[in-house]
């Protein structure tokens, strides 16, 4: 019996100790594995993906789009930062002003011009009646009376200078019964009373056309020469207005001008003529501005100088009062790196990255540290030349990585 237990106990051993054996070869097994996958970026089966890491093959490359390229080498000029906001240019902004006194209306079947509204050029906004008090429209009827009597009398010494004037001409004609000094005479006089005649017609359909001005027959046309967006209304139907009152201003925001402050001790470059122009929310889309003024005093308030510079193609977006980031090139050593395209640059978390291409398939999401926006791109010291980057088919690729992670995570 004894040694029946003797038997056993050293099987159990030999048993243990083989299991022991097994299990150091299968964990010296899958730690070999695990290496060779790590390096050739296989993934083990059932274990999540590399984060960052997409692998395709060449048909799904195709469809995606996938086309990589080179860095290209970018010398990045040391920058001055001067910080401000969009502003309206005061040559796209114009105001319709009352052409004389009187009452505003709106025109029949159109409504009173509204804050954000767009009007076209010689367009009609409004109605004026003129007003005429009691006594100008008396004194109005009093010249026109006045007026009439002179027409008539300039019209009967015209008709009788004219009848002189053809008789001397006649006379002149037959053998010359009448000499040419007095035909000419003739001809002066009638002359004369022509002009006094025409002078008084007008005067007479001037002060008609005043005296029926004084009615709704006679309401003038408000209308705005130059069209714009309505940016201001300062006057509203029913309202009277003296003539050159302002009625509504109009802009046009095509152009703007960013005015921006260079910050405390520092000097802006005498010879800067343009900077990189970055909106608030449009960080991604910068613009060049060119450079029209420098303020006229330092600004109290940060005891700095002002710089204005007006967008050469600024977006409908932009609007005055828009906060700015202005980028201008100044002097000293030019930083080196490389220049990454606008299309290759997806956002992921708040951040800005790119794909390289690792190996035949295998693209890697790796992130720019500190982007500054330049022109084409954005300037990034991160990348290498050997480096091959996605420029076409980015956004995919992050597209493909997020589907990936979430297939994994059910």
């Amino acid at each position: 019996m004894k040694g029946l237990k003797q038997g056993v106990l050293l099987v159990a051993a030999a048993v243990a100790g083989g299991l022991v054996v097994w299990l150091g070869l299968r964990a010296r097994e899958s730690h070999f594995e695990s290496k060779d996958r790590a390096e050739t970026g296989e993934q083990a089966p059932g274990s999540t993906k590399t984060p960052g890491v997409v692998r395709l093959d060449s048909e799904s490359q195709r469809r995606a789009g996938i086309r990589t390229e080179a860095p290209t080498p970018y010398d990045l000029q040391r920058q001055l930062i001067a910080y401000g906001r969009l502003e309206e240019d005061p040559s796209r902004s114009f105001t319709v002003r009352a052409p004389l006194a009187g009452t505003l209306l709106a025109s029949e079947g159109r409504a009173w011009p509204v804050f954000g509204q767009m009007i076209p050029d010689a367009a009609t906004i409004g109605l004026i009646e003129p007003r005429l008090t009691a006594a100008e429209q008396i004194s109005l009827a009093s010249q026109l009376n006045t007026a009439r009597s002179e027409l008539q009398a300039s019209e009967a010494a015209r008709n009788t200078a004219r009848a002189a004037f053809e008789r001397a001409r006649i006379l002149n004609a037959d053998r010359k019964n009448v000499s040419d000094r007095v035909l000419q005479e003739a001809e002066s006089r009638w002359n004369a009373e022509e002009a006094r005649w025409k002078a008084a017609q007008e005067s007479v359909r001037l002060l008609e056309a005043s005296l029926r001005s004084s009615g709704p027959g006679g309401r003038s046309a408000l209308a705005a020469r130059r069209g714009g967006e309505v940016v201001e209304v300062m006057a509203q139907p029913g309202e009277s207005i003296q003539s050159g009152q302002p009625v509504v201003r109009l802009s046009r925001f095509d152009q703007l001008l960013a005015r921006v402050t260079v910050p405390v001790g520092q000097n802006a470059p005498p010879d800067a003529a343009r900077a990189l122009i970055q909106a608030v929310g449009f960080e991604d889309q910068p613009v060049w501005g060119e450079r029209v003024a420098v303020a006229s005093s330092v600004d109290p308030r940060v005891q700095s100088t002002s710089l204005v510079f007006r967008l050469n193609q600024p977006r409908p977006e932009f609007r005055p009062g828009l906060a700015v980031t202005a980028r201008i090139r100044s002097s000293g050593a030019a930083r080196r790196g490389y220049l990454v395209p606008r299309a290759a640059v997806v956002h992921f978390h708040g951040k800005k990255y790119v794909y390289v291409e690792k190996d035949s398939g295998v693209f890697e999401r790796r992130e720019i540290e500190a982007p500054e926006p330049v022109d084409g791109g954005y300037f990034s010291a991160v990348l290498r030349g050997k480096d091959r980057v996605v420029v076409t088919g980015a956004q995919a690729l992050l597209s493909e990585e997020n589907r990936s992670g979430l297939e994994v995570e059910r």
